[in-house]
């Protein structure tokens, strides 16, 4: 039944281009590298893979940080010596200033007691510069007194 059907329903033919056209040809990207060669998981490996990624990510990392730290560590110290430096330049000044203070009080004070040492001195000298001078005009008087007094 179906093949004494008319060929009503079928699908009309498509005239073929007189170009022809060609199927462009496909480029296949190059086959990816072969697998590294397998490694058997033993520490070593690991220690080699730690190793490689402290050397690519986690060294330099340190590095910087280590530096940033030296830095920090330096410009504190610096800044340290410098007020340790000025409180030492104020100690030493300080004491100096009193070293010189003691010295000129105590160098003040020997003077004052040799004045008054060499003012007693010659206080004693005048003192008896003035006992023999009054005493030889007493005895002058007196003597003179006692001649006179024989005179009459």
């Amino acid at each position: 039944d179906i093949a004494n059907m008319s060929p009503i329903l079928a699908p009309a033919q498509i005239p073929k281009p007189s170009l022809k056209v060609t199927e462009p040809t496909i480029q296949l990207p190059p086959p990816p590298p072969p697998p590294p060669v397998a490694r058997r998981l033993s520490t070593n490996s690991i220690d080699v893979f730690a190793d490689e990624l402290y050397e690519q990510m986690i060294d330099p990392f340190i590095r910087e940080t280590t530096y940033t730290i030296f830095d920090e560590l330096i410009s504190q110290w610096n800044n340290l010596t410098s007020q340790t430096v000025t409180i030492f330049n104020e100690f030493v000044l300080d004491e100096i200033n009193s070293v010189a203070n003691e010295y000129y009080n105590d160098f003040e004070f020997q003077q004052k007691m040799l004045r008054d040492t060499l003012n007693e001195e010659n206080e004693r000298k005048r003192k008896k510069y003035l006992t023999k001078k009054y005493f030889s005009i007493w005895f002058e008087n007196s003597f003179q007194a006692q001649e006179e007094r024989f005179i009459l």
